[in-house]
C-alpha cells in the first residue's frame, strides 16, 4: 500500500457497495490521480507514474491501473521497487483497491506503456507488465485482478526484450502465452546467431493457474498410424531437429475424425511447439553464422552444402575459411561445443545420420581431439552416405 495514505485516497472497504456506479473509466478525467499517487511515494523514487483506464469485465465500477514509470532511483534508502496498483473513483475520492510491488522481478526500468490490459477470460481482468533489466534484459509479468486482489500468474525474465507475448493458438479457445527463450549468446550478443527455444504456457481455467505445455508422446494404446510418427516427431524435437520433427508430425495431419479428444490435444500442442520453434529457427538461419544456424534448425544437409564449397584441406585447417572472417572467428571452442552437443543429440535419434557424423568429426577437429577419433566419424559418414563426395574426399585427405 502507499505508505501513509494522503487525503483523497481511501479504501473501498470503507465505502458502501450501493454507492458504486456503472461508469466507463475512459470517460472520467484522471487529472490529479498520477500526482496524488506519486506524492504518496518517497521523494524522487520514480520519474513518474502512468495511469491506464481499464475495461472492467467483472463489475460496473470504473477501474484504472496505475504504475510507476522510468528508472528506479538507486540513491533512495530504502530503494523503492516498481509497483502496479488498481484504483477506482467513488464519492469524489480515488480509492486504491490493491497493489503489487515488483520485488522478485527486479525491474530496473518501466516504460510509460509498460502495462497493458489483455483479454483472456471475462471473469478476471488481465494485465501484462514489461520492464527493463540492465542493459538489454527484460522482465515479463502476467497478472489478474478479481475485483479485490491483484495476483501474479506468471513472471519471468530473459536476456532479450519482447521475449513474451500472447497469441491465439488453434489448440485451445483462449490466448496462450508464448515465451521466446532462444539463446542469443551462442557466440556474443550481437553475433546474430540464435539457438531456438520457444515455450508455451496456457491458462487452465479449472485449476486457475498457468500451465507449461511440453512435448508429449502419445499413450501406448494409441493406434500405430498415429503413435509412430507423432512420437518420432517428439524425439526429433527434443534433439533440436525441428525440421525433421515438423515433417514427422505432418504425416498424420490433418487428423481424421476417429482420433480421440485426448490424442488431438497432445498432437495439437506438439505441433504448436514444433511449429513455433521451426519458425524461429527458419528466420535465423541466414543470420550471423548459417553453418551453425542450420544445425540449430535441423537442416544438417544445408550445413554440409556450405562446407562443400571448400576442399577438405580448407575445412580441416587451423585457419579454415569456414571460420576466418566470420562471427565464429575467435569462438572456435564454443562452435565446437555446440556442434558436438547438437550432433550427439541428433545421433541418439538417428544413429545412421551421416551429416551429423561428419559435423561431429569437424567439431572434434576444432576442439583438438585425436585424428583417429575424427577419422572414425568421417568414415561413418562415408558408410551411411557413400553418395556424398565430400565425405569420401575428407576421409582420403585425413588418412593420407
Amino acid at each position: 500500500m502507499i505508505g501513509a495514505l494522503i487525503a483523497g485516497i481511501v479504501f473501498l472497504s470503507d465505502c458502501a457497495p450501493e454507492s458504486r456506479l456503472s461508469i466507463n473509466a475512459w470517460d472520467i478525467s484522471t487529472d490529479g490521480l498520477a500526482d496524488t499517487v506519486l506524492a504518496g511515494e518517497p521523494q524522487g523514487a520514480f520519474d513518474s507514474v502512468t495511469v491506464l483506464p481499464l475495461d472492467n469485465t467483472i463489475t460496473g465500477i470504473p477501474l484504472w491501473a496505475v504504475h510507476s514509470s522510468g528508472m528506479v532511483n538507486w540513491d533512495t534508502n530504502p530503494m523503492s521497487d516498481h509497483f502496479l496498483a488498481i484504483f477506482t473513483w467513488e464519492d469524489f475520492s480515488w480509492i486504491e483497491l490493491d497493489r503489487i510491488t515488483m520485488v522478485d522481478e527486479s525491474i530496473d526500468y518501466m516504460f510509460n506503456n509498460g502495462v497493458r490490459q489483455e483479454f483472456i477470460t471475462d471473469d478476471l481482468i488481465w494485465l501484462t507488465v514489461e520492464g527493463g533489466i540492465g542493459a538489454h534484459s527484460a522482465a515479463y509479468v502476467l497478472l489478474t485482478f478479481d475485483g479485490e486482489h491483484l495476483e501474479i500468474r506468471f513472471s519471468s525474465s530473459h536476456c532479450r526484450p519482447a521475449f513474451a507475448w500472447l497469441e491465439n493458438l488453434p489448440v485451445d479457445s483462449l490466448p496462450d502465452l508464448l515465451l521466446d527463450y532462444s539463446d542469443p549468446y551462442v557466440f556474443f550478443y550481437a553475433s546474430g546467431v540464435i539457438k531456438p527455444d520457444i515455450r508455451i504456457q496456457r491458462w487452465d481455467n479449472h485449476d486457475m493457474q498457468m500451465v507449461a505445455m511440453n512435448l508429449q508422446k502419445l499413450p501406448l494404446a494409441t493406434e500405430s498410424f498415429l503413435n509412430e510418427p507423432v512420437n518420432r516427431a517428439v524425439e526429433f524435437a527434443e534433439a533440436g531437429l525441428w525440421l525433421q520433427a515438423f515433417t514427422a508430425i505432418g504425416e498424420v495431419l490433418p487428423l481424421p475424425d476417429t482420433v480421440s479428444d485426448l490424442e488431438k490435444w497432445i498432437i495439437g500442442w506438439n505441433e504448436a511447439l514444433i511449429l513455433q520453434n521451426l519458425e524461429i529457427g527458419e528466420s535465423s538461419v541466414e543470420c550471423g553464422y548459417p553453418l551453425l544456424g542450420y544445425v540449430f534448425y535441423g537442416d544438417y544437409q544445408a550445413s554440409i552444402d556450405i562446407m562443400k564449397q571448400y576442399a577438405p584441406g580448407e575445412i580441416f585447417c587451423v585457419e579454415s575459411p569456414l571460420i576466418q572472417g566470420t562471427v565464429a572467428q575467435g569462438w572456435e571452442t564454443q562452435l565446437a561445443d555446440y556442434l558436438i552437443s547438437c550432433t550427439e543429440s541428433a545421433l541418439e535419434v538417428e544413429p545412421e545420420f551421416a551429416a551429423a557424423f561428419y559435423l561431429h568429426g569437424w567439431a572434434l577437429y576444432l576442439s583438438g581431439q585425436s585424428i583417429s577419433q575424427i577419422v572414425d566419424d568421417v568414415k561413418k559418414a562415408v558408410r551411411f552416405d557413400p553418395s556424398e563426395p565430400l565425405y569420401a574426399l575428407s576421409e582420403k585427405y585425413l588418412t593420407e
